[in-house]
């Protein structure tokens, strides 16, 4: 029992780390910043769910412009993993799948689960 309460209070304290590293990085958006998205709520009339790495590329007053990665996938785990792998060698991202958000809808962007984790590259 007392290993169970343990293992929820510290899965509790991980994932407010983890959520308050991502709000941070929402706040102060800058270029090189890591996106993990479900892209396919960014796209209108999409409706298969998928996920791809998003990298800003400026930051631009009130809106960012931000590039998807060329891999998409259905499981976000394997688009995860390429967060880390981004940071060692380069990344495909496509050249013409370019988003413009309003940096004001990055954190509600977060709370909807549309972006899922965000990194600041050097962190």
């Amino acid at each position: 029992m007392a290993v169970g309460v343990l293992t929820l209070c510290t899965a509790a304290v991980v994932s407010f780390a983890f959520s308050n590293r991502t709000r941070a990085c929402l706040d102060a958006p800058r270029a090189g910043d890591l996106y993990m998205a479900r892209i396919s709520a960014l796209r209108p009339g999409v409706t298969a769910t998928s996920y791809a790495l998003l990298r800003v590329e400026e930051v631009r007053g009130d809106r960012i412009v931000a590039r998807a990665s060329s891999e998409r996938s259905s499981n976000k785990r394997r688009i995860y993993r390429q967060l880390d792998e981004v940071k060692r060698k380069a990344a495909a991202f496509a050249p013409s799948d370019v988003f413009m958000l309003p940096r004001d809808d990055l954190r509600e962007l977060h709370d909807r689960g549309v972006i899922l984790v965000a990194r600041h590259l050097d962190s």
